[in-house]
């Protein structure tokens, strides 16, 4: 999560030909079907970066929830995952920044290539069998921000930066790499998710607060049918609903933000948009445009973010996660400027508003933090139960000795039920690799 205290169809099966482990042929889940946003993993498994400790480039990487082994996507025996011939390498010079299920045969991979003169993004669409993998799309004028990806089945959109032409909702074709540019936006702008069938997009009026935007041409066109105002609303905020192709504008709900802790954090179950501020309160709308508010049961009052938390009450970070009608929110607590800062997690019902805290955490370099939700299915959840950093001995390229850092990660499996009751019931996963995990 950000902390907002330190101001964070079946589409292509037998298009790509296939170093061990691999998906077990026949466990793949269902595509999903419509506009969603993309996640990393599904009932079967993970898809993450990892690379081996202390040296090499990043590998394609897949966690496998049945056998609890974590290893490169490669399906050759004895493979070192060090050349072009395994599935799961990248050369030095490229960076595999992350990964997503496409579908039930398809990954996404985004990675960052430097370049002599410039540095490129390209997405990649690879088989989840054996990682055997196809460019879909590479530009060095198009930076996207993969924080939030969407896809229908047939596109991709994204939110991406193109130089002085500002940012830009994006449309890139599955199946011939043909990028579109659907809308302008703000650089305030972000998606926030998808609620029946269309984009949700957070958008900011800045009238009257012009001397606050830098630079005062990224306020979007009056042109942007997409991003204007709707009818009705005086508030200065608002989630605005976009049929990605362009056919239809909406507005999910709207109000009024004042100060740092009117900020919003929403997060979308395809019927419903959930919203909570930096005060602790909390509430929703519906596709029809239907509000609600929930009164939440706090054990503490959370402190308003220019307080700046130095107090005996906690600070709500921005950003939560939705799991088994709940959501699942940090908050932290620094007593005095000098102080650590002390991380706590809770779970709120959607239902009643019950705030429980969920005692799970690890103690990294001093420091206690909840462990960390990586990927959630159905049935269970692959969290981060401890991760820390070391100094190691290393040899330069010319034989010098110089420190180094080494993180440790250890990952685990836990039924929902049991994250939700606090109960560190892991399943740990069996690896010898580093995972990177955003």
């Amino acid at each position: 999560m950000k902390l907002i205290f330190w101001f964070v169809p079946a589409l292509l099966a037998g298009m790509l030909a296939g170093c061990a482990p691999g998906r077990t042929s026949g466990q793949a889940e269902a595509a999903p079907i419509g506009l969603h946003v993309l996640d990393k993993g599904d009932e079967t498994g993970c898809y993450l970066p990892c690379s081996r400790r202390r040296t090499g480039s990043r590998l394609l990487g897949y966690v496998d929830y049945q056998s609890l082994t974590a290893a490169p996507l490669c399906r050759r025996a004895g493979c070192t995952h060090s050349s072009a011939d395994c599935t799961a390498f990248f050369p030095a010079e490229e960076t595999l920044e992350d990964i997503w299920v496409l579908d039930a045969d398809c990954l996404l991979l985004s990675t960052w290539i430097a370049g002599d003169t410039d540095s490129r993004h390209a997405f990649y669409l690879a088989d989840r069998q054996t990682g055997s993998r196809r460019q879909l799309f590479c530009s060095a004028d198009c930076l996207p921000e993969t924080d939030m990806l969407l896809a229908d089945g047939d596109s991709l959109y994204f939110v991406a930066a193109f130089g002085e032409e500002g940012r830009f909702l994006c449309e890139l074709s599955l199946s011939d790499g043909s990028l579109e540019k659907r809308f302008s936006l703000s650089h305030l702008q972000s998606l926030e998710g998808v609620l029946d069938g269309r984009i949700l997009s957070l958008v900011y009026d800045w009238t009257g607060m012009e001397a606050l935007v830098q630079p005062p041409s990224a306020a979007p066109e009056a042109s942007d049918e997409a991003w204007q105002k709707p009818d009705g609303i005086t508030d200065n905020r608002w989630l605005r609903l976009v049929d990605p192709k362009g056919k239809s504008h909406g507005c999910a709900g709207s109000w009024q933000e004042e100060t740092t802790a009117d900020i919003r954090s929403f997060v979308s179950d395809q019927s419903r948009v959930w919203w909570m501020d930096l005060k602790g309160q909390a509430g929703f709308w519906d596709a029809d445009g239907n509000a609600g508010e929930l009164q939440v049961n706090w054990p503490f009052v959370p402190t308003p973010e220019e307080q700046n938390g130095l107090s005996n009450s906690l600070l709500l970070t921005e950003g939560f996660t939705l799991l088994q009608n709940h959501l699942i929110v940090t908050a932290l607590r620094q007593d005095t400027i000098h102080s650590p800062l002390l991380y706590f997690r809770y779970s709120v019902d959607l239902s009643t508003g019950e705030v429980q805290e969920i005692p799970l955490y690890y103690v990294a370099n001093g420091v206690r933090l909840p462990v960390d939700l990586v990927a959630q299915s159905h049935g269970q959840l692959l969290v981060r139960i401890f991760s820390a950093m070391r100094t190691t001995p290393a040899i330069g390229m010319y034989g010098e000795p110089f420190s180094s850092y080494e993180q440790t990660d250890r990952l685990g499996l836990i039924a929902p039920e049991d994250f939700l009751a606090g109960l560190p019931r892991y399943q740990e996963i069996e690896t010898s690799y580093h995972w990177f995990i955003n």
